[in-house]
């Protein structure tokens, strides 16, 4: 049983009145007290037993207490130990989600004032074509419902140019909120393998520890490996995601929104095109008044000198370019 091991018959003395009491013939102890010493014998034998079981039982006790108190040390350790973790994780993982909703905020501003700039400017160069065009249309004698057709166009193309400016903003914030939610789904599932893998080491802990007190052991474990840090792939892995919604926000602010209606002009084509009907008018109409007038031989070069000087007005009035003009009256 341990301790200074258990006592045998032999151990125990006989009373000293054994060997005093001879018979006639000088031989120790007498068979009348004999029994009575047997008896002595045994039972301050069986007092030794029971000492020495006490004494065993009690240094079990000792040992199981301090194993005991041993495991329930290690025990608030362990638990300080992955709770200061679990905090740490959790901190990290909130700050994580922060500084991705921040990214995100900051490359939808960006977003939003790139497409208002834009948006501002495809009414900036609608107006100042709804100012411009009745003028450049009544400069080429265009009116009327050509005129009110072309102004309608202006207003189409306006319409137009907001939607598509609010076509990319909505694209382009609907990915950046893609790229918000995987980054956030990366970080819980990370989030939450930190806590699977820390819940199996501390079981692990656990179990070794359950294990030394059940042994007796009584050693005391005050470390736990790197618990109070965060493991370096866990860190790496949020460190990217941060870094993925920052580069997606980067790209959205630099995202650019082209009104898409500039201010309206007549095309040189279109312009070339009313310029020689309205030449060609004002030749029919000279032709028609020389006839009237009795001067049907010169006629033709009446009306050739009156679009000649149309075109040359429209040119020196700057209607019209000079290529325009070599154009027309060559």
């Amino acid at each position: 049983m341990g301790g200074s091991g258990t006592p045998t018959l032999a151990s125990v003395p006989l009373p000293s009145s054994f060997y005093d009491d001879k018979d006639d013939t000088g031989n120790t102890g007498s068979g009348s007290n004999l029994s009575a010493l047997y008896a002595q014998q045994m039972a301050a034998y069986q007092n030794m037993l029971d000492q020495q079981r006490a004494r065993d039982a009690e240094a079990a006790r000792q040992r199981r207490a301090a194993a005991q108190a041993a495991y329930e040390k290690n025990m608030s350790y362990l638990n300080d130990a992955y709770a200061r973790r679990g905090e740490l994780l959790q901190g990290n993982y909130n700050d994580t989600l922060a500084q991705l909703q921040g990214q995100y905020a900051y490359g939808a501003q960006g977003v939003n004032e790139n497409a208002d700039r834009a948006q501002q400017q495809a009414y900036l160069n609608y107006m100042l074509s709804k100012r411009d065009l009745p003028q450049q249309l009544a400069a080429l004698g265009i009116n009327g419902g050509a005129s009110e057709s072309r102004l309608a166009g202006l207003y189409n193309s306006y319409g137009n140019a907001r939607s598509a400016v609010d076509t990319g903003r909505n694209s382009d914030l609907a990915s950046l909120l893609n790229t918000l939610n995987q980054n956030k789904s990366s970080a819980l599932q990370a989030y939450n393998s930190a806590l699977s893998n820390d819940a199996a080491q501390k079981l692990s802990y656990q179990m070794q520890l359950e294990q030394n007190r059940d042994n007796d052991i009584a050693d005391i474990i005050s470390q736990y490996g790197a618990i109070d840090g965060l493991d370096s792939f866990y860190a790496e892995e949020m460190k990217k995601l941060n870094q993925s919604q920052a580069d997606a926000a980067q790209k959205s602010r630099s995202a650019v929104y082209s009104a898409g209606n500039t201010p309206a002009a007549v095309s040189t084509q279109q312009l070339t095109d009313d310029l020689r009907a309205q030449g060609s008018k004002v030749y029919q109409d000279a032709y028609q008044k020389a006839v009237q007038d009795g001067y049907t031989q010169i006629a033709s070069s009446s009306a050739e000198d009156a679009m000649k000087n149309f075109y040359y007005e429209m040119y020196r009035s700057g209607v019209m370019d000079e290529e325009t003009y070599e154009l027309l009256t060559r």
